[in-house]
């Protein structure tokens, strides 16, 4: 129910921003995008995600626009939660830096306080549960990201080492020599 929410935000968004026919188009090919179905249905099922990140690109546009301080205060309230609702949510935090280096004249402090602490205030619940569990969850995370490089890291790093050796000598056989046998080699 909240993806459909979703649809009808997006469609909310697009005719104020481009006009009944945009709008049509793009809730339809939203609605239909094999990876939004893929996210929503079987990557995380519960997840809000996309009703919060088009709300933020709603709000974000809205301030670009209008200058309210109600919107740069939701703006960044918004950034600070999405994340929290998806670990693929800390996109939004480029986004609301993005739209804040864009807007920065107009960029109204005390707002950008409140959000920012009414955002922080958010983090209580998880700063706590991993205090009392003496930061465990987290330790591990950052222990399997900066210790053991995951297949597709060291897949990218020696395809990127590859490339360059290749650029350096002129040598392009390496891409448009291979068939399709050998293509899991290079992308595990």
């Amino acid at each position: 129910a909240l993806n459909l929410c979703a649809i009808a935000l997006l469609y909310h968004l697009c005719v104020k921003q481009f006009g009944v026919r945009v709008a049509i188009m793009t809730t339809l090919l939203y609605a239909s995008s094999p990876w939004g179905v893929l996210y929503s249905r079987l990557l995380a099922p519960s997840s809000c995600l996309a009703v919060f990140g088009i709300g933020l690109i709603y709000v974000s546009l809205r301030w670009l626009e209008e200058k309210g301080n109600k919107q740069l205060t939701m703006m960044v309230l918004l950034g600070f939660a999405i994340p929290q609702i998806h670990f693929s949510g800390v996109c939004a935090s480029l986004w609301l830096a993005g739209v804040l280096f864009i807007g920065r004249k107009d960029v109204s402090y005390v707002s950008l306080a409140v959000g920012g602490v009414l955002g922080a205030a958010l983090w209580i619940p998880w700063i706590a549960f991993q205090h009392l569990n003496d930061w465990i969850e987290l330790r591990a995370w950052f222990g399997s990201v900066l210790m053991a490089p995951s297949a597709h890291a060291k897949a990218l790093l020696q395809s990127l080492n590859y490339l360059q050796s290749m650029l350096h000598s002129s040598n392009f056989d390496y891409w448009f020599g291979g068939s399709p046998s050998q293509w899991p080699e290079h992308f595990p």
